[in-house]
């Protein structure tokens, strides 16, 4: 069984969590797992009567005085409150302070404005409602703002309702925080010298300036990732130069996966952080099509990998796409939604910062996550595809290093081992 629970727990024991059972779905609320029968979920003293007790405290009033967190050990915890309120136990008993604040950064970037394939664009309506939705969450997220990436090349490019779209993007600039990527969407390491990357950079910033477009330019991200890590210089030379960047996220370093493993860095002033995703990417734009339906999404939000992440991180930056903020909006759907499942189910206090100023914070709060570790591409298929083709090798070091004064051989065993 995935879930076992304490009887007769009297006396010296508080209920910390509980579980009652209740009929299979279709209802609203929690779903804890596919095809079996829902439990409906709770933390705190005041446990129904007929609740099952899945873990408990021990304040300590008992004989020998110590302090205790049990926990039913058969999928203790497989649940994310379980996994929660483990951690809260481990800082509860520990005489020192352990885990982060309640404090989170909650940061929501939406890439490629105005680069989106044709049919996959925001609408005139799409942008009044995700303006809409900015209001809304800032009723529960504290000055949150979206912030948009652009490509100015493709503006209005599109059927007519797209382009529309466009330019009421361009119209309601000023509700947004905007941030560059490159004016082609090329990938800075197709592009093999400076002059190029800075061509690209100052093209993009020509636009915003000729349809007023506010963009600091301490932020940015590149298309695909590409060149922040493993670094291509051009890229960091040109964003210095055109727009004066002081920091970027990526999702590539060190690896893709495992998420909880990404780390940030800082390479020529640049605050390069962590990217986090969210199960919206460039394809995911309509509800019907989800793979796995959209209850698959509905468990990324809740207790899925994208609670998890605000839970375990205290500067999120969420990656999503223009796309998913058109036709079925799931973009909406789920900023909205993860939101409001922290706040229900948690004492954690969700606010924003423009990006740069989050990077600054990220490391006052990781001083060790500095330096860069350089780890080889040749490893890491998507390393390897944005990698420069210029330095693309993955066999420029030798096999063996054969070491030795002269006269000793080293010769002949080079020539063994040729032969062989």
């Amino acid at each position: 069984a995935e879930w076992c629970a304490f009887e007769g727990a009297t006396g010296v024991f508080d209920p910390v969590e509980y579980a009652t059972a209740v009929p299979p779905p279709p209802r609203e609320g929690v779903d804890l797992g596919a095809g079996r029968a829902a439990e409906e979920v709770g933390a705190g003293p005041a446990a129904p009567r007929k609740a099952h007790l899945v873990s408990l405290l021990d304040a300590g009033s008992g004989v020998d005085g110590v302090r205790r967190v049990l926990f039913c050990r058969p999928g203790a915890l497989h649940h994310w409150l379980h996994k929660a309120l483990f951690l809260d136990a481990l800082s509860y008993l520990s005489p020192v302070s352990l885990g982060l604040p309640l404090a989170r950064r909650f940061l929501v970037d939406i890439d490629d404005i105005f680069v989106a394939p044709l049919g996959t664009k925001m609408s005139s309506k799409d942008v009044e409602e995700l303006v809409a939705t900015q209001e809304e969450v800032r009723g529960l997220v504290p000055g949150f703002t979206f912030n948009l990436g652009f490509v100015g090349s493709r503006f209005k490019f599109g059927t007519d309702w797209e382009a529309e779209g466009d330019q009421k993007f361009a119209s309601m600039a000023e509700h947004f925080y905007w941030f560059p990527h490159t004016y082609t969407h090329i990938a800075p390491h197709r592009l093999w010298n400076v002059s190029e990357t800075i061509r690209q950079m100052k093209d993009n910033r020509q636009f915003a300036k000729n349809h007023s477009i506010p963009v600091s330019g301490q932020y940015a991200i590149s298309p695909k990732h590409s060149g922040v890590y493993p670094v291509h210089e051009p890229l960091y030379t040109a964003w210095r130069e055109v727009w004066g960047v002081r920091a970027t996220s990526t999702e590539e370093y060190m690896h893709l996966r495992p998420g909880y493993k990404r780390r940030g860095f800082i390479y020529r002033g640049v605050k390069v952080v962590p990217r986090q995703t969210c199960g919206l990417f460039t394809h995911t734009f309509k509800r019907d099509e989800y793979p796995g339906g959209i209850q698959r999404l509905d468990e990324l939000v809740q207790g899925g990998d994208m609670f998890e992440s605000i839970l375990h991180n205290s500067i999120c930056i969420f990656m999503t796409h223009v796309s998913n903020y058109g036709h079925d909006r799931l973009g909406n759907y789920v900023v909205k939604s993860v939101v409001k499942y922290v706040q229900r189910w948690t004492n954690l206090n969700l606010s924003y910062v423009p990006p740069h100023v989050a990077a600054s914070e990220y490391f006052e709060m990781y001083l060790d996550e500095t330096m860069p570790f350089w780890l080889d591409p040749c490893r890491d298929p998507r390393h390897y595809a944005i990698w420069s083709e210029e330095h693309r090798r993955c066999f420029n070091l030798p096999n063996i290093l054969i070491v030795g004064p002269q006269k000793t051989g080293t010769t002949a065993l080079l020539d063994f081992m040729t032969r062989h």
